[in-house]
């Protein structure tokens, strides 16, 4: 605790376990410590604030437990501080890459639409030329449908969305 929170054993043994908590998850704590004290044990990620003000995202069990036939309240905190900015970095990667995505395949659906336009007026010989140019835009259409980020389909790992979607490309040029 004394390294977690930056405080001396001393200053920890004189504060209220609340003042370890960021503001803003008070109310969580306050919610949670009762149940916790009742016997029922408690997990849950709630925010804490070091000694000098710095934030720590923890993640905390908690209960009451029997120790040496007295009743004591056992709380035990993981810093998960890292692991939740990596977590915030690669949901925001992956908005960045679904983004370019759709402008990718926006982009080369428009010219494909205009190769496409340019080339139907022309001679009957194209036809094998507008077949492909056919089908290099439905593959299109199909990669930005699948760019589209859809609530009701589970997300691909980062690296899978890449490859398909690099994969879906190749195969319309």
């Amino acid at each position: 605790a004394t390294r977690l929170f930056g405080y001396s054993k001393d200053e920890l043994l004189e504060m209220s376990f609340f003042d370890l908590y960021a503001e803003k998850d008070r109310y969580t704590a306050e919610q949670v410590f009762p149940s916790a004290l009742k016997g029922y044990s408690a997990y849950f990620e709630i925010e804490f604030k070091r000694k000098e003000g710095s934030p720590i995202v923890g993640e905390m069990s908690a209960r009451r437990i029997e120790l040496d036939g007295e009743r004591v309240f056992q709380a035990v905190i993981r810093d998960v501080t890292n692991r939740k900015r990596v977590v915030e970095e690669a949901l925001v990667a992956k908005d960045e890459i679904e983004q370019l995505m759709r402008l990718l395949c926006t982009h080369l659906l428009s010219l494909v639409r205009d190769a496409t336009r340019t080339l139907s007026g022309k001679k009957p010989e194209l036809s094998d030329a507008l077949d492909v140019l056919g089908m290099q835009q439905r593959l299109l259409e199909r990669a930005l449908v699948l760019s589209e980020v859809r609530a009701d389909t589970k997300p691909l790992p980062l690296d899978d969305a890449v490859k398909r979607a690099m994969d879906m490309l190749s195969h319309t040029h």
